[in-house]
């Protein structure tokens, strides 16, 4: 008897659960709360009315997933990402986020009930990786908040992004305007980053190999190398060797010659802040490249208390030099600011004398002279 009542138990559970998860995801009915949401608007655009009645008044974008969070400002010169001291945000990135958004519209709607927000990813706050994690442990992906606020800090719209699904190979997503509890499926699907960088064009430098002519590397202790060559499509050769050693080959100068062939940057900051951090110590590493329109290109690279392991802020001026060159946009694009480089790029702006030149092998049995034998001990057959 016992053991049946048990059967009838578990029975009874797996209904309810059943029927907590069909509540959660059932189409809310026309009485729901509406909105976006309600049942008489599906097929409708989700929150395109409310972006393009007030697009021009659109100054701020807020992207956060309660960990991360990116924010975007625009100015006179057009978007620039907050959360990275200013730095000019990528326009079509910009773009992107606000046109997929507008695009969203309703397949359906799901549920109101806040209790089962987090199943469909749409709740907020987030919930925590063990609310939301599904049978075999694993967490489901969180939401994402996206506000589009106005110059006096009202929310013009304000969307939290959920779960992606994909049916016959088209996107639809969970979303439900902030301030309301009406989740919706809606068409489509919005890739809305919660990283700063993400937003940016992380290009740092494209300089041909063939533009470069002459790369001088300084180190704060004195140490110094110079490479050069006299034709572009030319290998790069130490300009000056020390008696006693000899270049290690063309393979070391080249990488220094063509270390910013195409470089992106891991990070930026204004260059304030390199200057401000107390990880950067000491004087930076000075590489200046020599081009053959004749910009001359100096760049200071910093190095944290580990070296390269600290990774290294890098900034940059250029100046046209007696040959001409146009150094104006280069500076239009790098002035003012600190860019984190992959440690690859580095490794080849703070290269060292001993990288590239090593001491001469020696005979350690002397030169092979003629040796003079005196008169008394030569053969008398020898003459």
């Amino acid at each position: 008897m016992k053991a049946k009542t048990a059967l009838i138990l578990v029975v009874l559970a797996g209904l309810f659960g059943a029927g907590a998860w069909f509540l959660a995801f059932r189409p809310a009915s026309p009485s729901a709360s509406g909105g976006a949401g309600s049942a008489d608007t599906q097929g409708e655009p989700f929150v395109a009315p409310a972006i393009r009645a007030n697009a021009d008044a659109i100054v701020r974008i807020e992207v956060t997933d309660g960990s991360d969070s990116a924010e975007l400002e625009r100015n006179e010169n057009g978007w620039v990402v907050a959360s990275k001291g200013g730095y000019p945000a990528d326009a079509e990135t910009v773009r992107r986020l606000v046109t997929t958004l507008s695009e969203l519209r309703v397949v359906e709607p799901k549920t109101s009930l806040p209790e089962y927000h987090a199943r469909l990813g749409v709740e907020w706050p987030p919930a925590t990786d063990e609310d939301t994690a599904d049978s075999a442990g694993t967490a489901e992906p969180g939401p994402t908040l996206v506000r589009l606020v106005d110059d006096d800090g009202a929310e013009i719209a304000g969307v939290v992004l959920g779960r992606t699904e994909y049916t016959a190979g088209a996107a639809r997503q969970y979303a439900r305007l902030a301030d309301q509890d009406q989740s919706v499926l809606a068409s489509g699907r919005v890739e809305a980053p919660v990283l700063g960088m993400r937003y940016v064009d992380a290009l740092f430098m494209e300089l041909p190999r063939d533009s470069v002519r002459r790369v001088t590397v300084t180190h704060p202790t004195g140490e110094s190398f110079t490479i050069v060559r006299t034709e572009a499509d030319g290998d790069f050769g130490l300009e000056a060797v020390p008696e006693g050693m000899e270049p290690i080959g063309e393979g070391p100068a080249n990488r220094v010659g063509q270390a910013l062939a195409f470089v992106n940057f891991a990070d930026v900051r204004p260059i304030a802040e390199s200057d401000a951090d107390e990880d950067l110590t000491g004087e930076p590493v000075l590489a200046v490249y020599e081009l053959f329109d004749g910009t001359v290109l100096t760049l200071a690279v910093r190095l944290g208390p580990d070296g390269l392991d600290s990774g290294a802020w890098v900034s940059a001026t250029a100046e046209a030099g007696p040959d001409g060159g146009d150094a104006q946009a280069l500076n239009d694009a790098l002035s003012g600011w600190s860019f984190r480089l992959p440690r690859a790029a580095a490794e080849s702006l703070t290269r060292k004398p001993t990288d590239l030149m090593r001491e001469q092998e020696r005979n350690e049995a002397g030169p092979d002279l003629p040796v003079e034998v005196p008169e008394l001990l030569r053969d008398p057959e020898d003459g």
